[in-house]
């Protein structure tokens, strides 16, 4: 939720501000259940989001961006469009963990079994098949407690190693892009809805897993979850991680020397043909 603080009526910003919320939503694919809202508020009227924190409001009026019960205040130019864009395009992409390597990666997986850590996590390839709208499902899902995390792929042998052997039902290998959920030491991969992970789709799915009669702490549904794998040893991961490095060359020598052999069958094909020509030429 935007919030337009003004001291006095603002009639310019209270028209300017909730037409490029709406543009900003309508370029994102923000709709539905989530969408950015929009309201405008006094500053002589107590907001509780706003006075029990330590904010600097250093002018009015003003934007306050929402997220999970915490305010973000835009101090900015009021009248600059693309700059007040940048500015809640940066907030969406905040949310969003993105591990460099495999130590992150385990540290994120070994920090679930207090019951208030919850991640949500994508794993695709950003050029194959990219999923634009993943920081609308961070933001949507943040007020519910998860903590967003991006696997980027083409993945190191040494991260690969790390999911196949931790989350082995993910299959990353098969898929795209995966959706998962981690909570307590376990996972739980998030089906598509017709080919697609709408953020509507996802939220209703983590509602599901998390009702608010259930508190916090939900507990685990057996049929549903699956327990993340223990950490890998030092020498476990130089293990699966050369294996996986092996694999990937054995496949590119395959197509190599699918090729050669392709290659002269081609040539000798064209030997053939070339003498059986000359031949028929010689016998006339």
């Amino acid at each position: 939720m935007v919030l337009l603080l003004c001291q006095r009526s603002c009639h310019k910003h209270r028209t300017n501000i909730p037409q490029w919320i709406r543009k900003f939503n309508i370029d994102h694919g923000y709709k539905d259940a989530s969408h950015i809202s929009y309201h405008f508020y006094s500053s002589e009227q107590p907001l509780s989001v706003l006075h029990n924190t330590s904010l600097n409001v250093e002018f009015y009026p003003n934007l306050v961006y929402i997220i999970s019960r915490t305010p973000h205040i835009y101090n900015g130019d009021m009248s600059d469009r693309n700059a007040i864009f940048n500015w809640l395009n940066n907030l969406d992409k905040a949310l969003i963990i993105v591990p460099k390597d495999h130590q992150q990666l385990e540290s994120y997986l070994s920090n679930t079994f207090n019951c208030s850590a919850k991640y949500i996590g994508l794993m695709n390839d950003e050029i194959k098949c990219p999923l634009g709208y993943f920081p609308n499902i961070a933001r949507i899902t943040a007020p519910l407690g998860l903590q967003a995390i991006h696997i980027q792929q083409p993945l190191t042998a040494e991260m690969l190693a790390v999911i196949t052997r931790r989350l082995p039902k993910l299959f990353p290998k098969r898929s795209c892009a995966i959706i998962f959920i981690l909570y307590e030491d376990s996972y739980t991969q998030i089906p598509q809805y017709q080919n697609d992970f709408s953020p509507t789709y996802v939220k209703e799915f983590v509602d599901r897993l998390f009702p608010p009669e259930d508190g916090d702490c939900p507990p685990l549904v057996e049929s549903i979850w699956q327990p993340i794998k223990t950490p890998l040893s030092d020498l476990q991961l130089i293990f699966y991680s050369e294996e996986i490095d092996l694999d990937k060359l054995t496949k590119r020598t395959s197509y190599v020397l699918v090729g050669l052999v392709g290659g002269v069958s081609v040539i000798i094909l064209a030997i053939t043909i070339f003498w059986g020509l000359k031949g028929s030429a010689f016998n006339k």
